[in-house]
């Protein structure tokens, strides 16, 4: 679909929240849910609802988003392959972008350090930790994967201000606030599809895009 800005599907199966949206004539359609364990389920449904909403079809598409990870083995898997069954047929650009980096997005541009988290499974966490410029941040710290605990020790010794977003829960966010990090309200550390068309859009527009056939989803282990 021609225009002053590309017509973009974004899909996040990464970690439990799910998401997908479509940005089309510089309008944004996102639909989020909590897909738990089963991503196929309603991802494909999803995907439909927010094209339907948009009003596109999918030979109107310029170009797919999709969430690289860190995040679950099984969900990191089933976007990039719903992502690439949408983009090789059609001979359209994919662009990856780091999960973490998504969920910091909204909270960059100030003066703070951001530091957006994702479940690992198993009671651990993976977090980094972002500064500038929201589309092109700057990485502060390299991604950790690690305990609550040890994501709260390490919060604790930094000097400078401090955001943590993302899928945090009540008790980490608690003892957070108690070390005088800010913490968003809960709905608002939710991870949203937005942030992949923000990004999405901004490297569209300089063309710098993945190669589908390599592009794979990104793990961390301990």
């Amino acid at each position: 679909m021609s225009g002053e800005s590309p017509t973009l599907l974004a899909i996040d199966t990464a970690t439990e929240q799910a998401g997908v949206g479509v940005l089309a004539d510089g309008r944004v359609t996102a639909l989020s849910w909590h897909a738990g364990r089963n991503h196929t389920v309603m991802l494909m449904s999803s995907v439909h609802q927010a094209m339907t909403l948009a009003g596109i079809v999918p030979n109107d598409l310029d170009g797919v988003v999709v969430s690289l990870g860190p995040g679950t083995f099984t969900g990191l898997r089933v976007g990039m392959a719903t992502a690439k069954g949408f983009v090789l047929g059609a001979g359209l650009p994919l662009i990856g972008v780091p999960t973490l980096h998504a969920a910091a997005l909204p909270w960059l541009g100030g003066d703070a350090e951001v530091t957006a988290v994702v479940h690992a499974g198993r009671g651990r966490l993976v977090w980094g930790t972002y500064a500038g410029d929201a589309i092109d941040p700057q990485e502060i710290a390299p991604a950790c994967n690690g305990t609550p605990e040890e994501l709260i020790a390490a919060l604790g010794t930094r000097e400078s201000a401090q955001v943590v977003t993302g899928e945090v829960d009540g008790t980490v966010a608690l003892a957070l606030l108690g070390l005088g990090v800010q913490v968003p309200a809960a709905p608002l550390r939710v991870r949203r599809p937005e942030a992949l068309l923000t990004v999405g859009a901004a490297r569209y527009a300089i063309g710098a895009f993945d190669d589908a056939a390599l592009l794979e989803p990104f793990y961390l282990s301990r």
